[in-house]
C-alpha cells in the first residue's frame, strides 16, 4: 500500500515538473531575444580613444563652424558693398546727359533748370572727340549747370535744323524758362572763355579780369591756352 502511494506521489511530482518546464518554454517563446554582453578582451581596450582624443573632434568641429560663420559674414558684407556701389552708380547722374531726339530734348527743357548748356556734337567729328575731355572738365567745374549733349544724326536732323546749328561743336546756353541766352562755336581755345561766361552768369556780374594787358574789349572773345605746362595763371585748367 505504501509502495503504491510512493509511486503515485513520484508520478505526480514528475507531472508537475514537466508542466513547469512546458510553461517555461512557452513563456520564453514570447520574450525578446537579448544578445549577451561579451566581455572585451585585453587587446581591445588598447584601441579605445582616450579622453583627450574624444574631446578633440568637438573642438575641431567648433573651430570649423566658427570659421564657416566668419566666411559667411564676410561674403554677406561683400555682397552688401557691391549692391551699394551699384545703387550709387545707378543713382548718380552723368556729368553730361545725352539727348537723342525731340521728345528727350523737350523733357529736359521742361525741367526748367536755372542754367543749361547744350553741346552739339557728332560722332564723326574729330574736333568734337578732341574737345570731349575739356567738356567733361567744364561740367565738373560747374555742378549747378545742367549739361546736355545732342549728337547731330540723320535721325534727329529736325533738332539742329530747327535751331539753326551751323556747325559742330556748337554750344547753346539756356536760362530758366527756356530762354536762349548765348550761342557760339566751340574749340579748345574758347573753352576758358565759356568757363568765365558761366561763372559771370551764376555770380550775377561781369568781371573785367582777363589775361594779358588790361583792355575794355569783351573778355569772352579769347582766352589763350598756355603752351607750357605751367597754367597757374589760368582761371581754370583744361586738363580733365
Amino acid at each position: 500500500m505504501r509502495r503504491e502511494q510512493t509511486s503515485m506521489a513520484t508520478k505526480s511530482a514528475m507531472v508537475t515538473i514537466l508542466l513547469m518546464m512546458q510553461m517555461a518554454l512557452f513563456c520564453s517563446a514570447f520574450q525578446p531575444q537579448s544578445t549577451p554582453i561579451r566581455p572585451k578582451k585585453p587587446h581591445e581596450y588598447a584601441n579605445l580613444p582616450s579622453a583627450e582624443e574624444e574631446e578633440a573632434p568637438s573642438s575641431s568641429s567648433s573651430s570649423s563652424s566658427s570659421s564657416f560663420h566668419q566666411r559667411m559674414l564676410l561674403r554677406v558684407k561683400q555682397i552688401d558693398a557691391q549692391q551699394r556701389r551699384k545703387q550709387k552708380s545707378s543713382s548718380s547722374s552723368p556729368l553730361i546727359q545725352p539727348v537723342l531726339n525731340m521728345e528727350e530734348f523737350k523733357t529736359v527743357l521742361n525741367e526748367n533748370h536755372d542754367y543749361m548748356v547744350v553741346l552739339w556734337t557728332s560722332p564723326w567729328c574729330k574736333a568734337c572727340n578732341a574737345l570731349r575731355p575739356a567738356m567733361k572738365t567744364l561740367a565738373k567745374h560747374h555742378p549747378n549747370v545742367k549739361f546736355v549733349e545732342i549728337p547731330v544724326l540723320e535721325d534727329n536732323a529736325n533738332l539742329h535744323q530747327g535751331l539753326e546749328v551751323p556747325s559742330v561743336p556748337y554750344m547753346h546756353l539756356y536760362l530758366s524758362e527756356c530762354q536762349l541766352a548765348e550761342e557760339q562755336k566751340l574749340n579748345r581755345k574758347r573753352m576758358s572763355a565759356v568757363h568765365k561766361m558761366l561763372q559771370d552768369y551764376q555770380e550775377g556780374e561781369c568781371s573785367l579780369e582777363r589775361l594779358g594787358p588790361w583792355s575794355t574789349s569783351c573778355p569772352y572773345s579769347y582766352y589763350p591756352v598756355p603752351s607750357s605746362g605751367n597754367d597757374a595763371t589760368m582761371p581754370w585748367s583744361l586738363r580733365p
